[in-house]
């Protein structure tokens, strides 16, 4: 569709191009002739026309270029491909691309270009905004520079939160590679029974680590994650074709303070005193512990894959059917009978006094 000669002249009349900044570029839909003093700035683009074949879209030129200008008639024009191709030439250019503003102009008698329309506009092409209303002459040229100098503030502030996630992520960073540190040092100088890291523990969420393959989760506790593990070359002796408790320990959550390293540092004595004593049946025993700069990894006896507190719970769930049923007093009895022998080991064998006692 042809857009008449003077609809552009009337749009612009008495107007310079640089009322619309130092350098813009005016960028018309249509074989239109330029009106008088645009002549060095003006670029029709015609249907099948590339970009890398105009020398206004070169780098050079695009990087002196303060704002593109995109003169058309809405609602539809056959330049939609080369518009296309100028968006995806705009995208990949090394430079920095100057801002597009998009200009409908309407012929006398007809309709203000579609809202529906422009907004498809603006999601399909590389176009950062519309002057919509209109606009003649200085009023044009004002409405421009208006969308521009928005447009420049928006990206300044988009640089500024950027620089602003930047120094963040920088700044926790720096805090964690502190919280290493401090692990490191008093792991070493303080806390003895806390391992030294292992070259082959994964610092990771992967599914592996220290010769195990983990499996789901069994339960949680004050330091972290307990999960049902194999070893991934097992040996013939009965602590390792078994399955295996691997409670994993995230030193930067976990250790957050010096007292929380103090209490991870005592359940390790604690357990590795109980490994070395006479062992019981009812209290799990350690096999192994082993750690990475971020993980600690402590190998236990795997109890079971339900505690007692997921069974009691199961009396809320009556679809579980039988398995929800009450507890029996043999049940009961059987169950406060080890929890007993248990303690009492503690006690009385290893002088360790266990005051968390819980069903979970």
């Amino acid at each position: 569709m042809s857009m008449p000669m003077e609809h552009i002249a009337a749009s612009l009349v008495g107007v310079h191009p640089a009322a619309f900044g130092a350098r813009p570029r005016f960028l018309v839909l249509d074989d239109v002739l330029p009106p008088l003093g645009y002549e060095h700035r003006w670029s029709p683009l015609l249907e099948g026309m590339h970009p890398a074949d105009q020398a206004w879209a070169t780098e050079a030129e695009l990087a002196v270029t303060t704002s593109i200008i995109v003169l058309a008639r809405p609602p539809a024009f056959p330049q939609m491909a080369s518009l296309r191709e100028i968006g995806a030439h705009l995208s990949e250019c090394p430079v920095a691309a100057p801002p597009v503003v998009f200009v409908p102009i309407a012929a006398p008698g007809e309709a203000a270009a579609d809202a529906g329309w422009l907004r498809d506009l603006l999601n399909e092409f590389v176009i950062d905004d519309v002057v919509l209303g209109s606009p003649l002459g200085h009023a044009l040229a004002l409405a421009v520079r208006a969308k521009l100098v928005g447009l420049d503030r928006k990206l300044d502030g988009l640089q500024e939160d950027l620089e602003v996630s930047f120094a963040r992520a920088d700044e926790k960073e720096r805090i964690l590679s502190a919280m290493d540190a401090r692990w490191q040092y008093l792991r070493a100088r303080l806390f003895h029974a806390i391992p030294p890291p292992r070259n082959d523990a994964e610092d990771s969420v992967a599914q592996t680590a220290g010769g195990f393959r983990f499996g789901p989760q069994i339960s949680r506790n004050a330091f972290g994650v307990v999960k049902a593990a194999q070893r991934l070359a097992p040996t013939t002796t009965e602590q390792d074709v078994r399955f295996t408790g691997i409670l994993t320990v995230d030193t930067r959550e976990a250790a957050r303070s010096l007292g929380d390293m103090k209490l991870l540092n005592t359940f390790l004595k604690v357990m590795h005193r109980l490994a070395a004593l006479q062992q019981h049946p009812n209290v799990t025993r350690v096999i192994e512990t082993f750690s990475s700069p971020r993980h600690l990894y402590v190998a236990l006896e795997l109890g079971g894959f339900r505690t007692l507190f997921t069974r009691l719970n199961m009396r809320d769930a009556p679809h579980q059917g039988a398995a929800a049923a009450p507890l029996g007093a043999p049940a009961i009895k059987s169950v406060m009978r080890q929890l007993a022998s248990a303690v009492r080991h503690l006690h009385c064998v290893a002088d360790v006094c266990h005051r968390d006692v819980k069903p979970e």
